[in-house]
């Protein structure tokens, strides 16, 4: 009976299989051909097969991302660490610099990925890239807290993805001498920049503003000193506890019985308690 019930649910699944391959092989018959799935989690090559007029679009987009995040992770990883001077004997290629260079390059081409030449593409995450670095040197000038560079990311690699689309459209851009008004055509991205950064500028500042009126900007200093991380999951030693103890003079959250800080003490204590009795259970 058992063995009855195994083999009708090899053949259930045997016939689902069944079903999806046909399906399958129907969308790839249609006169637009999908995509591979693993190339969908790139969006742009997905909707470019929803939305572009042209046969090989999806196919296009996709060379154009990876080309692009290519050249972004290669000139990032060469070039921030020389700029910023972190570049070392034992510190020669940095894994974050090279992620956030091919984030980078996918971020300065999604404008304009279905318009470009595979060259173009090599060159708009080259020249996201040096944004990207240039972004980072700025943050460390003005002292701006930003551990993940998600500032000079996004912001450095989306205004020259803007602009780039200007400069590199095979049918408007500056690059091609043809091109029916190129000029007014880069313009319209420069004002289109223009209103993005006004846009985001203005909702940044109401947002922030508020926070920082109801003092709700910035956590107290005993939690940005020893981490967020630290505070709401635990896990400092005691040296660094000792060390923080010693800054401010007194017990970390005596003041704040019902802060963060506070409750890690409880918690620190009440673990390190529970060590010392399981040791002594177990010696």
């Amino acid at each position: 009976m058992r063995e009855h019930a195994v083999q009708v649910a090899v053949r259930r699944v045997h016939a689902e299989l069944e079903r999806r391959v046909q399906a399958a092989l129907q969308l790839h018959d249609r006169r637009w051909h999908t995509p591979p799935v693993g190339h969908v989690a790139l969006f742009n090559g997905g909707s470019a097969s929803m939305y572009s007029e042209r046969a090989n679009a999806p196919a296009k987009v996709i060379i154009n991302n990876y080309l692009s995040a290519c050249g972004g992770g290669l000139v990032a990883v060469f070039l921030k660490p020389r700029i910023l001077h972190q570049r070392s004997f034992v510190h020669r290629f940095d894994i974050a610099t090279l992620c956030n260079g091919i984030i980078v390059g996918l971020v300065a081409v999604t404008s304009s990925c279905d318009r470009i030449e595979p060259w173009a593409a090599l060159c708009i995450g080259g020249i996201g890239a040096c944004c990207y670095t240039l972004g980072c040197v700025l943050i460390e000038k003005f002292g701006i807290d930003d551990p993940v560079e998600a500032s000079p990311l996004h912001f450095g690699g989306g205004l020259w993805g803007t602009l780039a689309v200007g400069i590199f459209d095979n049918e408007f851009g500056l690059l091609y001498p043809d091109a029916p008004n190129r000029w007014k055509y880069f313009g319209v991205q420069c004002l289109g920049a223009l209103a993005i950064i006004a846009w985001v500028s203005l909702c940044s500042l109401t947002f922030f503003g508020l926070l920082n009126h109801f003092n709700l900007f910035r956590i107290p200093k005993e939690i940005e000193i020893m981490g967020l991380d630290i505070a709401e999951m635990g896990g400092v030693d005691d040296e660094l506890y000792s060390k923080m103890n010693l800054l401010f003079g007194k017990k970390v959250g005596d003041d704040r019985l019902d802060s963060p800080v506070s409750h890690f003490t409880t918690l620190r204590n009440n673990s390190k308690h529970k060590g010392q009795i399981n040791e002594r259970s177990m010696s």
